[in-house]
């Protein structure tokens, strides 16, 4: 296997890693911190604050979980990613909200790994680049 196949059956775990990481100590600031996230959520004029930090959280803590048990990581990637275009649009783009937009991306379109519960068909992903695949034509006989 090429070095390049390698990295790319990797890469799921990196950006489903990187995603939980930077994730998990926001999610649980808005449990610890409660009454700062509140104010803040307030300033940022979210209807009923107390709990909207409260649905954001728990959004937040079931992407890490989903992302590092790889159970409909896919799914949780699309909705963590959704939540950090809103974030972007109201307290303004950073870096946390950034990487985390880019990783659910990459994991949306890759999975979270082999024991993803939704596996990618992408030839690149299940087979050595240049080698020969089977068309649509032909995967229909």
């Amino acid at each position: 296997m090429s070095t390049f196949n390698t990295l790319l059956r990797r890469l799921p775990y990196l950006l489903a890693a990187v995603a939980a990481y930077v994730v998990i100590d926001p999610a649980l600031q808005k449990f610890t911190n409660h009454s700062v996230m509140v104010g803040f959520f307030d300033s940022l004029g979210f209807p009923i604050p107390e709990v909207t930090v409260v649905f954001v959280g728990v959004i937040e803590l079931l992407a890490v979980a989903a992302f590092v048990f790889g159970i409909a990581g896919r799914w949780m990637a699309l909705v963590l990613g959704s939540e950090m275009v809103v974030a972007m649009l109201t307290a303004g783009v950073n870096t946390n909200n950034t990487v985390v937009l880019i990783c659910c991306i990459g994991i949306a379109l890759l999975g979270t790994g082999e024991r993803s519960l939704w596996q990618p068909k992408l030839p690149i992903l299940n087979g050595e680049i240049g080698e020969a695949s089977t068309s649509p034509a032909q995967s229909r006989r």
